[in-house]
């Protein structure tokens, strides 16, 4: 019986080779194309084309039609291509398409001339009302087939005349204009893509967030670095424009736009100015401005920022601007604001200009009033007081103070309780902190402001050595939350997981948690003396690496730079597979860049594109290189 059943599925088995089937047998059209495709893909493009062939003399449909004329050129035969390419336009299907399958038929054959007598041809003769496509179907088969894009840029141009005649009809050119721009910015032709980018706002000005996104494609080089080249291009055209069309408000907002990507604040301060003082928007373009420059967060960007802040209010007098109250009662809140990130940015050493801060805080509070704009007020005077000036009972009486007011919504009011959970953790106040986190918690559980309230809990349990606890709301959050608050969690879990000894001790992680501890309460020396005490215990070896680490951040905290770079160098010396060692990498290399020593920053960034291609460092490590190199075609 065995014998006769391996007799039968061997005859079976061979009988698809030694006889032909018949259609029926082959199965459907859909089933027979995916053979002919394998038989593409396998090399076999003869078996394909007698396949291919079979089916387009049964049905000659489009699709079919296509991967036939496909496996002839693949097979260079590129006259009976063309063969079936005009009977395919006798067919009367779509005619025009199968022009342009023609050119591209000529243009593999090598026979230029017949395919630029075909691509000439196209526009004029395109007829869209009869030809069964719409224009943008035939340019995008022209770009897609044959590569040019002035043939499918000429085809626009040819329905736009047709449909809307003279140019002064504004809104029938304006439909063009999308795909247009994006046919020039496509080809590299910067000036005419601007000029349809211009068109199309007239029509709709709510484009203009899509035509950022354009151009930072356009602009965006490899390794993501803006090209130089590109955008100095666009500069010089945008200020053509704005010479010949000073009425054009979109002019000047792309300007200002691309001074900003080039990060020439100073400029586009001065424009964003101009802006509003031509357009009398109330200062809104100014103000958005200042905003952004602001939000560069670097040393320069902030000096800039609050000396364009303290010009705005000033202006807020002038007739010729007509600054709205609205903007100068923001203003006034995001300067405040603005040196409050500079003095957090400091590390609060400057004592005086944090009582100064409290009293400005204090005064601006007095005449804003509570509501929902004057919420990051009450936290930062609140944080000035605890972290700064070390007034505990002046940082409780302001959250609780923000706490009682009507004005705020839950959420924030959610925001508060953890801030003043933070200050009890900071004066040593554990359990009071747990238990506003464990309200919060409560209160928000499936709201991110609930799931950082997890993550502070969980923190906490990590400072006074409850590990396996942390761990298990750590694991928790990495499953369930946001990304930021994900990585926090993940990355405080894994330094749990990995230094879990044997018998759950915990020694040197006990130690190494009770330093963080005083880190966060500024308490740098009682921490470092923690860390030494692990670099004396040989069987914690394990958490060398995050000892190092800690120390030259402590070291930063203090202004040590010197030693603080000794002790990033011990990081990513110490065993390049570490996990930090590409962060050591770059926060030093940053620092040899902040200090001028552009060789040594160099050969670090270099070392960790290089090194560690997988970080995610990496593209910033090689983008900060090629600056520091002075790549012409590239702007930070």
């Amino acid at each position: 019986m065995l014998y006769r059943w391996l007799l039968c599925c061997f005859i079976l088995g061979a009988g698809g080779i030694l006889f032909p089937l018949s259609a029926q047998e082959k199965g459907s059209v859909q089933n027979r194309l995916q053979l002919a495709g394998r038989f593409m893909e396998n090399g076999e493009s003869e078996k394909a084309l007698a396949l291919y062939g079979e089916l387009y003399q049964e049905d000659p449909q489009p699709f079919v039609y296509r991967e036939y004329i496909k496996c002839l050129q693949a097979l260079g035969e590129y006259a009976q291509a063309e063969k079936i390419i005009r009977r395919q336009m006798k067919q009367g299907y779509a005619p025009v398409l199968a022009e342009v399958d023609l050119a591209a038929n000529y243009i593999k054959a090598g026979q230029n001339k017949k395919a630029e007598s075909v691509l000439g041809n196209l526009p004029q003769k395109a007829d869209f009302a009869k030809g069964g496509v719409s224009v943008k179907e035939l340019a995008q088969a022209i770009v897609q087939q044959t590569g040019r894009y002035d043939v499918a840029v000429a085809t626009y141009q040819k329905a736009r005349q047709n449909e809307c005649g003279e140019p002064q009809n504004i809104q029938c050119y304006a439909l063009y204009a999308e795909s247009l721009a994006d046919l020039y910015r496509l080809s590299g032709q910067i000036e005419p893509m601007l000029d349809e980018y211009l068109l199309l706002l007239l029509r709709d000005p709510s484009e203009i967030t899509k035509i950022y996104a354009r151009l930072q494609a356009l602009l965006a080089g490899k390794e993501g670095h803006t090209e130089k080249k590109k955008i100095e291009t666009l500069e010089r055209a945008l200020y053509r424009r704005v010479q010949q069309q000073p009425d054009n408000p979109f002019v000047q907002d792309l300007l200002i736009w691309v001074l900003l990507q080039e990060k020439d604040f100073e400029t586009a301060l001065l424009q964003a100015k101009a802006y509003s003082r031509r357009f009398v928007d109330g200062g809104n373009k100014w103000l958005e401005t200042l905003r952004t420059v602001a939000g560069a967060k670097s040393k320069e960007s902030f000096e800039l920022a609050a000396k364009d802040y303290e010009a705005f209010l000033g202006a807020a007098a002038d007739p010729a601007l007509k600054i709205s109250p609205r903007n100068v009662r923001s203003g006034r809140i995001e300067l405040l604001n603005l040196y409050f990130s500079r003095l957090e940015a400091q590390g609060g050493k400057d004592l005086e200009q944090a009582r100064r801060l409290s009293l400005s805080y204090r005064k601006l509070l007095g005449e804003l009033g509570n509501d929902p704009e004057t919420f990051e007020m009450y936290r930062n005077l609140a944080k000035i007081y605890a972290y700064y000036l070390q007034e505990k009972d002046s940082a409780q009486l302001w959250v609780e103070t923000a706490l009682q007011t009507g004005r705020f919504l839950p959420v924030q009011k959610a925001r508060l309780k953890i801030d003043l959970a933070d200050i009890f953790l900071y004066y040593n106040k554990v359990w009071d902190a747990m238990l506003l986190y464990g309200q919060v918690e409560k209160d928000f559980k499936q709201d991110p402001v609930g799931f950082y309230a997890k993550l502070q809990n969980a923190r906490l349990s990590y400072y006074i050595g409850e590990f396996e606890w942390a761990k298990s709301q750590l694991d928790v959050l990495r499953a369930a939350t946001a990304k930021l608050i994900a990585n926090d969690a993940m990355e405080l879990s894994l330094l749990i997981r990995e230094n879990m000894n044997p018998d759950s001790t915990y020694e040197g992680l006990a130690l190494v948690a009770k330093s963080d501890f005083l880190v966060l309460r500024h308490l740098y020396q009682p921490a470092m003396e923690l860390l030494d005490e692990v670099l004396q215990m040989p069987l914690e070896a394990a958490l060398f690496d995050e000892v190092y680490y800690r120390k030259a951040h402590i070291y930063l905290a203090m202004d040590s730079i010197d030693n603080a770079l000794a002790y990033l160098q011990k990081v990513y010396e110490y065993n390049e597979d570490d996990l930090l060692a590409d962060d050591a990498l770059f926060e030093a290399a940053e620092i040899h860049k902040e200090r001028g020593e552009k060789e040594k920053a160099m050969e670090l960034y270099q070392r960790l594109f290089l090194d560690f291609k997988s970080s995610s460092l990496a593209p910033l490590a090689r983008e900060r290189y090629r600056t520091l190199r002075g790549d012409t075609n590239a702007l930070p």
